[in-house]
């Protein structure tokens, strides 16, 4: 049964992979050379950052509405108007809303070494990225696991600012969700979160 409870969750246990690092500064091999050096920094900032992560994910359950005209609505979510989103979610009946962030050590780091050493910004931007991708990506199965064992599925996580989903839509989740109160995350006149490593996406459930 689909609970619309809005559920925190902590985790402890998010690993920094430094493959990941290393393609998010663009050295993986394909669009930059991966030196030994290069190699050391990743790492030594993964592992810098690492102990400094406060991941937690904020999350609810809505019921979904696809209309016509690439019209959705989510719950007490609203109302957004993207043919990207609705097709993500096309033969949805409810979606899983949340936001999830690695805290804000990871940007008083970067700002640390943006004065400092700009190379180590770099890598340290790099692997608070792997980091909450990797936060995202550990909540999303542990959601699929759970809602399997009731014969649902999950599409692909959908954020707004992809495609033609409006960023602006932020503000919906942040009001359902009240990321503010709950999680610390605040969100700019521009839509873009505080702390910088954040993200919202919606997940969309369907039956086999």
């Amino acid at each position: 049964m689909l609970s619309s409870e809005i559920v925190l969750k902590k985790y402890t246990d998010i690993k920094i992979s430094i493959k990941e690092t290393l393609r998010y500064m663009g050295c993986d091999g394909r669009h930059g050379e991966v030196t030994e050096e290069i190699c050391s920094l990743a790492k030594d900032c993964a592992e810098e950052l690492a102990p400094l992560l406060d991941c937690s994910v904020l999350s609810c359950i809505y019921p979904l509405e696809l209309c016509g005209e690439n019209k959705v609505k989510i719950g007490c979510c609203g109302e957004t108007e993207s043919k990207s989103l609705y097709k993500n979610l096309s033969g949805c009946t409810a979606v899983i809303i949340f936001a999830a962030t690695i805290g804000f050590d990871c940007d008083r780091l970067l700002a640390k070494y943006k004065k400092i050493m700009p190379s180590r910004a770099v890598a340290v931007q790099a692997a608070g990225t792997a980091a909450i991708e990797e936060l995202c990506d550990t909540f999303c199965n542990e959601e699929a696991g759970r809602l399997g064992q009731d014969g649902l599925l999950l599409k692909p996580r959908f954020s707004p600012g992809y495609g033609d989903f409006d960023i602006g839509f932020q503000r919906n989740i942040f009001t359902a969700l009240e990321c503010s109160k709950r999680t610390g995350i605040t969100l700019k006149e521009s839509c873009l979160m505080i702390p910088s490593k954040s993200v919202t996406a919606a997940v969309g459930i369907y039956g086999r």
